[in-house]
């Protein structure tokens, strides 16, 4: 899978609309190779694509970057708490009682609950060992500019984090 993504990317195959339609609801079916989506610097695509599953060529990651500078949130999986509680700040302008951490852990998350799918992967973690020199060096091709955008929604993360920090006197 890694490398038919892997050799589309290197010859520059990634072209066309292979979107069902322009309604949500079958934005899930496609005409993309394995009638899957494609993972080639996927989330840096949906920051700078006119239309999901609609391809150039190429992924702006100028545009995609600067998009993500323009909204009005920005959230990471790996940091799904703090995400959220940036995002409480932003909408209520006021720290949540559970992100306050003043506040001990067990008051703080008594009448609170969360999806933490991030939990699974701490009890299955996907070890890098178990991957070959050759998957991961094609990983790290095909996500080149996805690795850039991160380390930029990480930076915004952590910058709405500290502002709303100090802004509402949390720690």
């Amino acid at each position: 899978w890694i490398t038919i993504w892997y050799n589309v990317y290197q010859a520059g195959d990634l072209w066309g609309d292979y979107a069902a339609g322009r309604i949500w609801d079958v934005l899930g079916h496609t005409d993309l190779p394995m009638k899957c989506y494609a993972p080639v610097n996927l989330q840096t695509h949906h920051l700078s694509c006119h239309y999901p599953h609609q391809y150039v060529g190429h992924t702006d990651l100028q545009l995609a970057l600067h998009n993500l500078e323009e909204s009005f949130f920005v959230g990471v999986q790996e940091a799904y708490i703090g995400s959220m509680c940036v995002f409480f700040t932003k909408v209520h302008k006021k720290i949540a009682r559970w992100c306050d951490c003043n506040v001990p852990e067990e008051e703080r998350f008594k009448d609170v609950w969360f999806s933490h799918y991030n939990r699974q992967t701490a009890i299955h973690p996907k070890r890098l060992a178990n991957w070959s020199e050759d998957v991961l060096r094609k990983v790290d091709a095909i996500t080149a500019a996805d690795q850039e955008l991160y380390v930029a929604a990480m930076t915004r993360l952590l910058y709405d984090a500290t502002v709303a920090a100090r802004k509402y006197k949390a720690s």
